[in-house]
């Protein structure tokens, strides 16, 4: 697995290069020698009506041969096509260090593949499960993103990956983890916090997913609590959760009091029948 050195499968990036070579001088006027690439994307699509940038993702992978997107790193996976089928041909890939695969998307037929362990695990380990990457199988490249990985429920070894094709121009969903911070202060001095979601539903362009979305529950108090809109996404994605679904409250620990006991009096030596006759004798007495 290696990172990418040149965007060659994006058509646009050599677009970019055209038109910043075009108005360098302008550009070497109002930027500083480290350019901002979601400025630069601005000032391309003002000179160039008539073919916009398609994405900020694109021109930023231009710049920092990080084709995968803003915060994204593009890592190039290698694959190959496998012909054998039936559990004896999975066991012998897996003793291999291979996992079996299949990619399918738009524009192609589902095609079975095999991926390294190891290799799967780097992009897993850097890009987590939205990663975003460049699939090679045996000389084409796809761009792509996991779509599903089965795990092993004993073991927890990966049986299967599903990878799907994506392209740059079409949005995507998925699913965004949220990552807490300050639980600790949060849940000081009796207060406790509650989770209600982990994930955060949104929808983008796949050379923008991100790993995860920071919220910090440090300063809340008792009756505290935060929504989905308070989580801090970037503005081109499209949140399908309900702004106002709550993911976390502060609560206080209460002490839950346990009834006492009754103190019963077990007479020895008396049998079920004598008890019960016992019981009657003493209620008699007592209306008396």
């Amino acid at each position: 697995m290696r990172k990418r050195e040149i965007p060659h499968i994006y058509p646009e990036a050599s677009f970019f290069q055209q038109v910043l070579v075009k108005h360098s001088a302008k550009l070497a006027g109002t930027f500083d020698k480290q350019l901002d690439c979601r400025h630069v994307l601005i000032y391309i699509i003002g000179v160039d009506e008539e073919r916009p940038a398609v994405h900020s993702g694109m021109i930023t992978g231009w710049f920092t041969g990080n084709t995968g997107g803003i915060g994204m790193q593009n890592i190039m996976v290698e694959a190959e096509k496998r012909n054998g089928i039936g559990g004896g041909h999975v066991k012998r890939l897996r003793k291999e260090g291979m996992v079996p695969a299949v990619i399918y998307g738009k524009g192609i037929d589902s095609i079975p593949i095999k991926i390294k362990m190891s290799d799967l695990r780097e992009l897993v380990t850097t890009g987590g499960r939205n990663a975003f990457f460049t699939l090679s199988v045996e000389g084409m490249e796809h761009a792509a993103i996991i779509k599903d990985i089965q795990y092993d429920i004993i073991k927890s070894d990966v049986l299967h990956v599903d990878v799907q094709k994506v392209s740059l121009t079409e949005k995507i969903q998925s699913n965004v983890a949220i990552r807490i911070i300050g639980r600790e202060k949060a849940e000081s001095g009796g207060k406790v916090l509650i989770i209600h979601m982990d994930t955060v539903a949104v929808e983008c362009f796949p050379q923008d997913t991100i790993n995860h979305v920071a919220l910090n529950v440090s300063e809340l108090n008792v009756g505290d609590s935060l929504a989905v809109a308070d989580l801090d996404l970037p503005e081109s994605f499209t949140v399908l959760d309900a702004p106002n679904e709550m993911v976390v409250s502060v609560s206080e620990v209460r002490e839950i009091e346990e009834p006492e006991e009754e103190e019963t009096v077990e007479e020895e030596g008396l049998t079920e029948e004598e008890g019960e006759a016992q019981e009657v004798q003493e209620e008699q007495k007592g209306q008396e």
